[in-house]
């Protein structure tokens, strides 16, 4: 299988999967952009203020975090990351 790792920061991506208008804001200001309804992508990882707030919010149960090593089709996320 071809290797379509992105060159941004080291070629991973970040996803974070939400269910509340809060964390839509929230993942919007640390710069994570909307790939599907309840999923924001970033090339930039998590940072770790954001995440003492999301458990002194008590939200980070409402959030799963996850690297993503290799997508099918990166290409097609590039335009969500300008």
């Amino acid at each position: 299988m071809k290797n379509n790792h992105m060159t941004v920061h080291g070629g991973l991506y970040y996803l974070a999967s939400h269910d509340r208008d809060t964390l839509r804001r929230f993942l919007r200001s640390i710069k994570f952009h909307q790939l599907q309804k309840s999923v924001y992508i970033s090339p930039y990882p998590v940072p770790k203020t954001a995440l003492t707030y999301l458990e002194q919010s008590n939200l980070r149960r409402f959030i799963r975090c996850m690297r993503v090593l290799e997508m099918d089709s990166p290409k097609d996320f590039q335009h969500l990351l300008k």
